[in-house]
């Protein structure tokens, strides 16, 4: 099965060139989109876009030619050719903000969002219009893999610091996704797109980990040891304060890391496929 893919050169696309071995993968390059032969595609796996979970208004128009034009430009390709299915990767960031309830599921759009979510909704809403074809909308919580990128690197990036790291009393679970639970997933979609209703899926792992064991996962993995201090809610939550005025994108990540009160329900895509991988810590 001949699949176009999307993002082919970023950390998730990179993984599924390399080991998505059950359909016969086509990179997408923008410039060269007229040399695709697109009649010959039976599916479309769209990973690319510009993630980087930003506020900065300033930045409207580079995440709506990236994230939302792109996804246009290739619906229209995708309705014209005799492609079946178009497998978009999204952001579960949409759940930003979202009213306190026991479990987010798809249903559910957050608050304030950032630039980023804001147009990968928007582009959601666009994928959402094709009613003939099948359209498959993933959101996956923070990837965790080789190389990761994001918050994941930012904690990587703590623990070789080799420096003491200070941690709150109670810090909130996150949600984290295998990447091999998410190309499991696209697999089984792409292989069984007619059986599978169209629509928008959470992928994220059963097992919520706190930031304290990421911690010492990835410091076992390294091979160095970690020393945390623990440091009253309060006083953490006036130092993230402090680096807000200096950093605010490193402050908002590290708030995200240590105080996810959301907790993304999964039971949707797991009645479709086995999530069973927890182990990229």
């Amino acid at each position: 099965m001949k699949v176009l893919l999307t993002g082919s050169t970023g950390f998730l696309g990179s993984y599924l060139l390399a080991n998505l071995n059950c359909f016969k993968l086509t990179p997408y390059n923008r410039k060269k989109s007229k040399e695709i032969k697109w009649q010959s595609l039976q599916g479309i796996i769209h990973c690319a876009g510009f993630a980087h979970n930003s506020h900065n208004k300033k930045l409207k128009n580079l995440y709506y030619e990236s994230n939302v034009q792109l996804t246009i430009d290739l619906i229209n390709h995708f309705t014209d050719s005799p492609a079946h299915f178009f497998i978009f990767i999204s952001t579960s960031t949409i759940y930003e903000n979202a009213p306190n309830q026991d479990y987010i599921d798809e249903s559910i759009v957050g608050k304030d969002l950032s630039i980023y979510a804001e147009s990968k909704l928007q582009a959601e809403k666009e994928l959402l219009r094709i009613t003939k074809k099948k359209v498959f909308i993933l959101r996956p919580s923070v990837i965790v893999g080789p190389n990761p990128k994001g918050n994941i690197r930012l904690i990587q990036k703590l623990v070789n610091t080799r420096f003491p790291i200070p941690v709150p009393y109670n810090s909130s679970p996150n949600n984290l996704t295998d990447i091999r639970n998410l190309t499991k997933v696209i697999e089984h979609i792409g292989s069984n797109y007619r059986e599978i209703d169209s629509g928008i899926y959470n992928v994220n792992d059963n097992f919520r980990p706190n930031i304290e064991d990421i911690l010492k996962n990835f410091a076992k993995e390294s091979g160095l040891k970690v020393k945390l201090i623990k440091v009253p809610n309060i006083i953490f939550r006036f130092g993230l304060k402090i680096i807000s005025c200096v950093k605010p994108e490193i402050s908002k990540k590290l708030r995200s890391l240590f105080f996810n009160s959301v907790k993304i329900s999964n039971r949707k895509i797991s009645k479709i496929v086995d999530l069973d991988y927890n182990s990229f810590l």
